[in-house]
């Protein structure tokens, strides 16, 4: 039985840990603080308000900002389709 459950975890790959948005988003926000305009950062923000339903007053402003230069076509796509 241990052996069966040995197998099935090593397919699974290393567990992750999981952070609630509410904290993640917390971070990236104090992350921008310390680097205002950080793109990479900007794009990860808005994509996790996004899926997770949540939206700020900065949201509007992260997606202009990624749409007109976010790091690659399909962030400046996504920002332009995801702007309210």
């Amino acid at each position: 039985m241990a052996t069966s459950w040995r197998l099935f975890a090593a397919r699974q790959g290393p567990a992750r840990p999981y952070f609630p948005p509410h904290l993640t988003i917390a971070t990236y926000r104090t992350a921008l603080e310390v680097w205002p305009g950080h793109i990479q950062t900007m794009q990860a923000v808005a994509r996790l308000e996004v899926l997770s339903g949540r939206s700020s007053s900065d949201l509007d402003g992260w997606l202009a900002e990624i749409a007109l230069r976010g790091e690659t076509e399909p962030w400046r796509e996504w920002a332009r389709r995801s702007l309210h």
